[in-house]
């Protein structure tokens, strides 16, 4: 088995109230943003689409990512008919 590149962490403990969530929302961005600006010509891309955008883009977005990733999951989870011999 290859070693991780990831650094060591510890459990993922969810926020518990509206505040920490808020945080950990900043901080995935800020770590997603990190990750895409890896390139100079996606980072002034992203650097001139961000002050188009509503405050709450990010958290709207991040509600529908986790509606369908909920969605998919439910229609996974559904049983599926199997064809009779």
């Amino acid at each position: 088995m290859a070693d991780s590149q990831a650094p060591p962490a510890g459990p993922f403990l969810a926020p518990t109230d509206k505040h920490d969530s808020q945080k950990l929302l900043y901080a995935m961005g800020r770590e997603t943003a990190n990750v895409h600006c890896g390139d100079a010509k996606a980072c002034a891309a992203i650097a001139a689409d961000l002050p188009k955008r509503g405050k709450k883009w990010l958290a709207a977005a991040a509600r529908a990512m986790a509606d369908d990733a909920t969605t998919d999951w439910n229609e996974w989870k559904r049983p599926t008919a199997t064809a009779s011999s």
